[in-house]
């Protein structure tokens, strides 16, 4: 087989429910020279035989088998493995429109882009699909993934693999959240031109939710923390920390709340106290939860906790 244009990266773990959907969507594109990277993260379902099957049947597709390390290493690994000039990201339990490919190419091609992204739809618990279509500049643009005003996801754009080489951009390999809005934002600020598609070309599919408890142990808050200091750290090196200095320190506070949403313990207590503490009272003034952060400020764990209690108690049977 010739070098291909594009190449497609799809981690897959413990997808035997959804691998179907997905790689049949990509298989079959309107254009068809692309190559299809399925990458076993050690599934422990049939997911990794029916990535064998596909690449029996089909030439572009290239199967690898790892042990498990995660979504991050996954893509990182995805990413060494391309040889083409440009590559996208599906996720295993989405799936994408027929012309995903043909019209990002096209897009980034006519623009001269450094980036072309594409509308999305989101499919919800009760079934609803909702269209997200709005286009940006390259700054108004990280400034809305900053404010969390969009998803810093990877798979409704089409990259150039000259950026990421030329710019050193990568995954932090060990994170599990966040690593996307990382790499998105790293890669933003290496662009000269963006563009986008308005058509919705890529099905996100929210009814598939990950653990609560999963979401609210200290590992996942030290995750975020630790890619908020990446994102940091390259707005800097890019020359930029003046100007995304406001929204940077929003989504410093954004976290910082998110460490006492809920039931709050003294490893978050300590995990709080030690989060960006340059904010000052700027985190204070701006907090979604001044309630809890006040009480803390002061110490007050165990008021906090009634607090939380009497607001869940409220809310239960509001």
């Amino acid at each position: 087989m010739n070098k291909p244009k594009i190449t497609i990266i799809v981690p897959v773990y413990n997808a035997e429910q959804y691998l179907q959907r997905c790689v049949d969507s990509i298989l079959v594109q309107t254009f068809t020279d692309f190559e299809l990277l399925l990458i076993d993260d050690g599934s422990k379902d049939k997911s990794g035989e029916m990535c064998d099957e596909y690449a029996e049947k089909d030439e572009r597709v290239r199967v690898f088998h790892n042990e498990n390390h995660g979504v991050a290493y996954t893509r990182q690994f995805g990413i060494k493995h391309v040889s083409t000039e440009y590559f996208a990201f599906v996720d295993s339990d989405d799936f994408i429109d027929k012309h995903y490919l043909a019209l990002l190419l096209r897009e980034i091609t006519s623009a001269q882009s450094d980036m072309a992204v594409c509308a999305y739809y989101e499919m919800g618990q009760n079934g609803s699909m909702i269209c997200c279509d709005t286009p940006y500049d390259k700054i108004s643009f990280i400034k809305a993934l900053l404010l969390a005003k969009e998803w810093g996801v990877l798979w409704n754009k089409l990259f150039k693999k000259k950026i990421v080489d030329d710019n050193s951009i990568s995954f932090i390999e060990h994170l599990h959240i966040w690593e996307d809005l990382a790499f998105v934002i790293e890669y933003l600020l290496a662009c000269s031109v963006i563009s986008f598609v308005k058509e919705p070309l890529y099905s996100y599919d929210r009814t598939i939710v990950g653990s609560l408890t999963k979401k609210d142990s200290i590992s996942y808050y030290k995750e975020i923390i630790d890619a908020v200091n990446k994102i940091e750290y390259v707005i800097s090196k890019y020359g930029y920390s003046d100007l995304f200095c406001k929204e940077l320190n929003n989504l410093k506070i954004l976290v910082k709340d998110g460490c006492i949403k809920r039931k709050i313990t003294k490893e978050k207590y300590h995990l709080w106290y030690s989060t960006f503490p340059e904010l000052g009272n700027e985190y204070f003034e701006n907090s979604t939860e001044k309630t809890g952060a006040y009480l803390l400020k002061y110490k007050m764990i165990g008021i906090l906790r009634l607090y939380q209690i009497i607001r869940n108690i409220y809310r239960k049977f509001l």
